[in-house]
């Protein structure tokens, strides 16, 4: 499986996946306007990918159809990823109006 199940990062970012496992992954997604597909590999390799624009992208094992994960690229400094009570903080947002955005993989996207 993929550790952690949802990852959060910044625009233009790269996350990288290691592959710890006795056997190859082959890690990719076909998310519009940000496919890609990083090969087979083997234990002890690691292989990343960069997340050029905002927005979610669902992530597979070609390997093992059941191996699936999210990454959620966001265009600002101001996220947070809740805990597994569902609470989360946001530290040091400046006095102003904002839209907040949440996003859940059985939910979608909501926004107030």
């Amino acid at each position: 499986e993929f550790l952690p199940h949802v990852v959060v990062v910044p625009v233009g970012s790269a996350v990288e996946w290691p592959n710890r496992d006795p056997f190859s992954h082959n890690v990719f997604s076909n998310t519009p306007g940000g496919a890609f597909d990083l090969g087979l590999y083997p234990r002890g390799e690691s292989r990343g990918a960069p997340f050029r624009r905002p927005g979610v992208y669902e992530i597979f094992c070609n390997i093992h159809s059941r191996m699936s994960a999210f990454v959620v690229a966001v265009p600002t400094a101001l996220w947070a990823h809740p805990g597994a009570d569902g609470r989360f903080s946001i530290a040091n947002v400046p006095a102003g109006r904002y839209r907040l955005r949440a996003w859940h993989e059985r939910g979608g996207e909501q926004s107030q």
